[in-house]
Parts: C-alpha cells; structure tokens; sequence
C-alpha cells in the first residue's frame, strides 16, 4: 500500500471561474439599487435635521425680536438707517435683498462669535463679524442653509442661493407694504397664526417662494430625491418629508386647508 502524501491539488476551472465572476457581478448589480437608497435615505434624514435645525433657529430669532417672523427677502441697497427695514434684519452689506445674507444667517453664525469677541477684545483668535462675506451663496457652503444633495444633482450652478431652503414669503412682514390689503403683505407675528404653516421648504429656483411656486418645488423634489419627497418644516417647528399630493394646490383665499398651509390662517 502507498501511504505516501498526494501532492495533486484540486484547482478551479475556467469555466467554474467565471461561473464564480457572473454569480459576483450579479449580486453586485442587484445590490446597488438597495445601497443607492439605503445612501439616500441616510442624506434625507441629515437634511430633514438640518432643516429642522434652521426652523428651530427661526423661531428662536421671533421669540428674541417681537415674536415677528423674519421677512424672507427685503430691499437691497438700504442702509440700517431707513426706516423701512427694520434694524435687526439688515446685517448684509452687500445689497443683495436676499434674507440668507443677514437675518438668520447672522443670527445663527455669528452671533455666539461676536459675543466671544466682546468678551475677548484682546484675544486676536475673536474677531467680530460685521457682515456676510462671499457671493452668490458661497458662504452658505457646509452650513445648515446649504443642500448638499442638490450640490451633487448640480455642482455647476454658479448661483449657491439655488441650493438653500427656500423660505415662505407668505409669512414676512414687510414694513413697505404695512398698509396694503394683500393678504402675503401683512403682520405675521407668530402668536397671530393660529395654524402651522410652511416655512421652508426645497426650491433650486428660488430662495423665496410662494403659493404659485408650488409645482417649483415638487420638481425640485423629483430631481433630488428618487423618492421624489419634499422636504417642509411649519412654524409648529415640525419637519416631515412630503409627497405632491400633500402640497395643496387649490386657491389659498378661498380653500381653508391651502391657506392654513401656506399663510396659516382661515380664508374670509
């Protein structure tokens, strides 16, 4: 009898190889659809926060001015000084009109610097921030106000604003027009809105919207997010992601529910 040790090796054959590579191949594809939502899914629940976050920091700025609610947009090229804008919502130096470039951002970027500052004059580390560096949005990159999912659909906008939240301008409360008998022009101070209206919202158009930008922002959601959700946050300080037919589309002054969605009042 050989007792001696076999040397011969077992070894795969091409054909049992690629067998081997399809089976792979195969698996990797149909496992990409589930990663690509699972990676979604993922960006959407950091979004949602961020938003929220940015909600949360708004109604924090009413409550400490007033319980009045920042106006979205306000006219650019207007010193501190005119009496048309209110002192705190004009930090922006560089007349843009756009809301993103003093009120909130200032209140939640830099006023913790500032007073840091004020507590360290001599610490050279603080300095205090007197107004809104960049252009087109450029500073808004890496902070709560910019989508990094919309950067990815579109990183050669040169217009950053176009990947912010969008803010109701149903809400503002615009001294200029204090007078007038638009319903989108009067005094949204927060403890007058007896229901929870929009607040932010996605928009790549516009970083102010309205009533008539409705299917605006549904398209925005379509190119965002394959689950073509919208994100929304209301003054009630919620943030859900929404589906179109969530977004009321009937006239907001003559249907209840459009307009506790959009003004958060009751039509006359």
């Amino acid at each position: 009898m050989n007792l001696r040790p076999s040397h011969q090796r077992n070894a795969f054959t091409l054909i049992e190889m690629l067998i081997v590579i399809a089976i792979i191949a195969t698996l990797a594809t149909l496992s990409m659809p589930v990663y690509r939502q699972m990676t979604e899914k993922a960006e959407m629940v950091k979004h949602v926060s961020n938003v929220k976050n940015l909600t949360m920091h708004t109604i924090q700025w009413a409550s400490d001015n007033s319980q009045t609610l920042p106006s979205p947009q306000y006219p650019g090229g207007h010193s501190q000084s005119d009496p048309a804008i209110p002192e705190q919502w004009d930090f922006a130096k560089t007349g843009s009109g756009l809301w993103l470039d003093g009120v909130i951002y200032y209140a939640v970027m830099f006023a913790a610097n500032n007073e840091r500052a004020q507590e360290n004059k001599d610490n050279e580390s603080y300095k205090e921030v007197t107004e809104v560096d960049g252009q087109n949005g450029a500073h808004l990159k890496d902070t709560i106000f910019f989508s990094q999912q919309s950067f990815k659909k579109n990183p050669l906008a040169e217009d950053m604003h176009q990947h912010s939240y969008a803010m109701n301008r149903s809400l503002q409360y615009d001294y200029l027009y204090k007078n007038s008998s638009d319903p989108e022009l009067t005094n949204k101070n927060m403890t007058k809105i007896p229901h929870p209206a929009l607040l932010y919202t996605e928009n790549q158009d516009s970083n102010v919207i309205g009533f008539e930008d409705r299917e605006a922002i549904i398209e925005t959601g379509k190119k965002r997010w394959s689950s073509k959700k919208i994100i929304c946050s209301f003054l009630d300080g919620s943030c859900n992601n929404l589906s179109a037919t969530d977004i009321p589309s009937e006239d907001m002054n003559s249907d209840r529910q459009s307009s506790r969605f959009w003004r958060g009042v009751d039509p006359d």
